[in-house]
Order: C-alpha cells, then structure tokens, then sequence
C-alpha cells in the first residue's frame, strides 16, 4: 500500500472526525473505526507475501518452535493494538493489566522454545 494513501485516509478520517465526531460523537466512533479498518485491511492483507516466504523457509530449514514463535507475534500485536485502544479510551490501568497478562502468556508459550534453546546450549559445552 502506498504511504501517501495511507496518510490520505487517515487525513481524511482525521478531518470528519474534527467536523461530525465533535457534534455526534456515536457517528464519531463509527468514523474512527471504518478508518481504523480502512488502514489495517490493506495491510494485513499485505502480510501474506512475506509470511508465505516465511513459510517456505521454515519448511526448508525445518525449524523447530516456530509456531510458538508465531503464536508469540500474534499475541504480542493483537496485546499491543488492544492495549492503545484502551489507552486512547482512557483506561490506562486496564492497558497495562492486559499488556502484564500478555507478556505473561508469551512467556508460558515459549518455554518449550526456552528448554531447546538451553539444551542446545549445553550440548555446545563441555
């Protein structure tokens, strides 16, 4: 997608926002979330050529844990876009109890990868 439609979009979603959100802000929050979803579409949709590289690849090298490595991606952006979501919305201590959880779910997924990488690591020494 091209930067400066991206911009044109969020500019565009920017200045009905300062014209309507003011005086109706339910049609206001409908506003920022068709733009929201305006901006995210074409870029989630963009990510399908470097995941299916991706893919080639750990099929190529054969990489273990590599699921847990995605799962971790997900969580983490899907924690990170929620949390500034609730952030913008003025809840700053449920952003950071959701961004607590998250970190702590992550690390849960990827003990498994933890335990190979420490046993690899103790074949390498002596």
């Amino acid at each position: 997608m091209n930067a400066l439609a991206i911009c044109g979009i969020a500019l565009l979603c920017y200045a009905a926002l300062m014209i309507i959100g003011k005086d109706q802000p339910a049609i206001g929050a409908l506003i920022a979330l068709g733009g929201t979803i305006c901006l995210l579409a074409p870029a989630v949709l963009a990510l399908r050529l470097p995941f299916s590289h991706i893919q080639e690849l750990i099929e190529k090298y054969d990489f273990i844990g590599v699921e847990q490595l995605f799962k971790a991606f997900g969580i983490g952006f899907c924690c990170d876009f929620t949390s500034h979501i609730c952030k913008d919305a003025g809840y700053h201590s449920l952003a950071h109890a959701l961004s607590f959880c998250c970190k702590i779910s992550i690390l849960l997924l990827c003990l498994p990868l933890w335990e190979e990488i420490f046993s690899f690591i103790g074949g390498l020494i002596p």
